[in-house]
């Protein structure tokens, strides 16, 4: 049985206090701020109040206790898992389900913090046949993992985010290039409550870099400015500590390979803690099949504003459903 604290250790006592001072925290403002939150939602008719308590913190804290934009994030959160059906409904916590895109990507985050108290996380193209790779299925798959460290690992300073592309082909590049893709980058950077402090992108294919300035188009001006590119994963150590690296890269920790199976085990995984996400609370374990088919049902209770979706269509900024016509890959 794998316990999610093999795989995210939790913050020493050095790391807490720096994690805490990035959040501009205390646990007075933190009690205050998660009772406001939680009252804020209760007076909304059109927001879900059978959600888990553990999405506030992760609001909070994300929004660096700035409440106002804490409550324009959750909402967003309850609206977009009640009407991006292609992206949350019917999920299928299994191998054979929406696992299956960690047969091709690996979405791994690693055990320790930078630290300044920052996660690193590597997504990494493993398989690029075309017959396999399924840009959907891995971004439902993306989600899955937002949503369970949204849950369980919501003490955390920012975010480093390691996009490995070298096995990536320019048919896997050209393919990946739709509007789904441009509604992952938004749902990312403004529905999610993370502190993305750094984007490293491990390439040396001139593909994969007008891929990266196409994807910039739809980020916000500070994600854009946080990118790096490397020719090779030694220039990481320059920004991200050895100690924090998997062996891929040098680092003293396991292996990408191994660090994503042990992932995968502990999302399939059945525990008895959270069969009722509505009455056990504060456990720190939860059976992840019936945490993630609770999560499908967390859904709006009214009509969902315009507003709140006006910027998640299927239509990219060129005014083009489906892929990116003016890509030029080759």
């Amino acid at each position: 049985m794998i316990e999610l604290s093999e795989l995210l250790k939790p913050p020493n006592k050095k790391e807490s206090v720096a994690i805490r001072k990035a959040l501009k925290e205390d646990e007075d403002r933190l009690v205050s701020n998660i009772n406001l939150l939680q009252n804020w939602i209760s007076y909304q008719k059109h927001l879900p109040q059978n959600y888990d308590r553990r999405l506030l913190y992760a609001y909070t804290r994300g929004c660096k206790h700035d409440m106002e934009k804490a409550k324009k994030k959750i909402e967003l959160f309850f609206a977009i898992k009640s009407s991006q059906h292609d992206l949350y409904a019917d999920r299928d916590i299994s191998i054979d389900g929406d696992l299956s895109a960690m047969n091709y990507c690996m979405i791994v985050t690693l055990p320790e913090y930078t630290p300044e108290g920052y996660r690193v996380t590597v997504l990494k193209i493993t398989n690029s046949d075309l017959e396999i790779f399924n840009q959907r299925s891995l971004i439902r798959f993306g989600l899955i993992v937002g949503d369970y460290r949204a849950h369980f690992d919501n003490l955390v300073g920012g975010e480093i985010l390691i996009f490995d592309q070298g096995e990536a082909t320019a048919a896997l590049i050209s393919k990946s290039a739709t509007s789904v893709l441009k509604r992952a980058i938004e749902i990312m950077q403004d529905v999610y409550p993370s502190l993305i402090k750094q984007i490293h992108i491990l390439t040396d294919r001139i593909f994969v870099e007008k891929m990266i300035n196409v994807t910039k188009l739809f980020m916000k001006e500070k994600l854009r400015n946080r990118i790096q590119v490397h020719r090779t994963h030694e220039t990481l150590r320059k920004f991200i500590p050895l100690k924090c690296l998997p062996s891929d890269y040098g680092g003293p920790q396991e292996s990408l390979n191994e660090l994503n199976e042990k992932w995968k085990q502990l999302y399939v995984q059945e525990k008895d803690f959270f069969a009722e996400l509505d009455v056990v609370k504060m456990q720190l374990y939860v059976q992840e099949k019936d945490f993630f088919a609770e999560l499908d049902v967390v859904k709006m209770r009214g009509e969902i504003p315009k507003k709140l979706l006006e910027n998640f269509s299927d239509k990219d900024n060129f005014g083009v459903e489906g892929s990116f016509r003016q890509l030029n890959i080759d």
